[in-house]
């Protein structure tokens, strides 16, 4: 009798894992710089509902300038946050595809990253470094989907006297964790030397998200042996009443908007009571900062903070890029003067 019994408990966990599949498929989404007239996308999607039919794939962007790493990992980290926790995610910005750059798997608590060791997950590891208790809540009904409202954590972003604590301890269990993709019972059968994208990375995936553990597709690696990309902190000096932020641009968007590397919160409690504000890009200066587009006379330029909560500006109803000849990686900075020291 109790066999039988037990045989109907396996019988019901197995139709409940059944039903929340079936409300609940596998999420992947694809960022790539492929665009969509070879084909590229499509064969990828192939692949990936070949091994798991069901999976829900997802295009974030196909629109990456051609071999932009830059580009990639700012539009992944912006759009990761809003996906479910246990969504994989590939990237694939990748110039040195068929080189001895390593195939790679990014383990998280919200998500899990497949791509080339090529720094195209450097928001998103910056980002997850940073302890539950540092993020910042977003207001209002819980949030459904994998994260929170937080900009990535640049080293020293913070200004002085406001500790917080950077990055996890060794061994703690949200901690990220890095993989190589060195086993190639997970890869297809033959794998050329210019798509890696339909050969390792999609194929991954879709193991990963029909429940392989990560340590059956690649041998676990030091997280500080990833390639980062260059991207500064933030610095803040003061003199008298003076304090100058000096940050850099980290994207171009599509209308030309120029996103920097300074968030709301390290600039707030410098604003707090500011007599003026001025921010200068590529030699153009912005007084003070404005709350929307229309803030401004079509063709003015207005510095404001984005949706990511990070200063950016941009000229209304035109590109501000295009204007001001910038391109990522170039200064930004900002000057404020308050009535006390």
């Amino acid at each position: 009798m109790s066999m039988n019994i037990n045989v109907y408990r396996g019988m019901l966990g197995q139709l409940e894992a059944w039903l929340e599949r079936i409300e609940r498929p596998p999420v992947i989404t694809l960022t790539t710089d492929f665009g969509h007239y070879d084909g590229y996308v499509g064969t990828m999607k192939g692949v990936i509902h070949t091994l798991v039919p069901d999976a829900k794939v997802v295009d974030i962007s196909h629109e990456i300038g051609p071999q932009h790493i830059h580009e990639a990992a700012f539009i992944i980290y912006r759009a990761y946050r809003y996906f479910p926790a246990a969504a994989v995610h590939v990237a694939v910005v990748d110039p040195g595809v068929g080189s001895e750059r390593r195939p790679v798997a990014l383990s998280t608590r919200h998500g899990i990253f497949v791509g080339p060791d090529n720094g195209i997950f450097t928001y998103v590891l910056r980002a997850e470094m940073t302890p539950a208790e540092d993020h910042e809540v977003l207001s209002g009904p819980a949030w459904a989907g994998g994260m929170w409202g937080v900009a990535p954590n640049w080293a020293g972003d913070e200004p002085k006297g406001r500790r917080r604590r950077v990055g996890f301890e060794v061994g703690e269990p949200d901690a990220p964790r890095a993989y190589h993709l060195s086993n190639s019972d997970f890869w297809l059968p033959t794998v050329s030397s210019t798509f890696h994208g339909r050969d390792i990375f999609a194929p991954v995936a879709a193991h990963l998200a029909s429940g392989a553990h990560p340590d059956r597709v690649g041998q676990r690696i030091a997280l500080d042996s990833l390639v980062m990309l260059p991207i500064g902190a933030p610095r803040v000096q003061r003199s008298g009443k003076t304090a100058t932020v000096v940050g850099q641009i980290v994207h171009l968007d599509r209308f030309g908007n120029i996103i920097t590397n300074l968030p709301e919160r390290l600039l707030s409690p410098l604003l707090d009571g500011a007599q003026s504000t001025v921010v200068e890009v590529a030699g153009h200066s912005i007084s003070g900062l404005g709350s929307a587009y229309t803030d401004v006379e079509e063709g003015e330029p207005v510095a404001m903070f984005g949706s990511e909560r990070l200063l950016e500006v941009a000229v209304r109803n035109a590109n501000a890029a295009h204007r001001m000849k910038v391109r990522v990686g170039d200064p930004v900075r900002i000057v404020i003067t308050r009535n006390e020291p």
